[in-house]
């Protein structure tokens, strides 16, 4: 689902161009594993505290990504999902909803934060209600 996250990180640019912060760069392959592996943990524990009991940030430093002195992250989960609807206006969907939350959008448009990953996780099972989470992991 990288169109999802690409689609992510564009709309939150946006939010931010909008409100006259700098946009983010994109992160580099250890914080881009790093948003992944939080999207697939929130599958199994919501928030930000992981599965093992760790606060978010450790599965930056576990993914190489150490170069960090600030960071951020939000979750965001749509569910039940029916696959039929296509995909197309969820990423919109979320954005719109973290920007209505304060923690989040503050998070989204603290100037502090220059650069962005974004991880999606669908979970396909009739009994996870084809759940898709994402999480976005800010960091300066």
């Amino acid at each position: 689902m990288k169109w999802f996250a690409e689609e992510v990180y564009q709309l939150t640019n946006s939010e931010r161009e909008k409100h006259g912060v700098p946009k983010l760069n994109r992160a580099n392959a250890s914080l881009e594993t790093a948003a992944y592996v939080r999207a697939e943990e929130i599958s199994v524990v919501w928030g930000h505290t992981r599965p093992n009991g760790t606060e978010f940030h450790t599965a930056m430093t576990e993914a190489g990504y150490t170069t960090w002195r600030s960071a951020g992250e939000n979750i965001a989960k749509v569910w039940p999902y029916s696959p039929d609807k296509g995909y197309e206006d969820i990423p919109k969907m979320m954005v719109d909803g973290l920007m209505s939350s304060e923690g989040h959008k503050d998070n989204i448009l603290n100037p502090v934060y220059k650069i962005l990953s974004v991880g999606v996780f669908h979970d396909n099972r009739p009994e996870a209600e084809y759940a898709i989470y994402m999480v976005q992991l800010f960091s300066d």
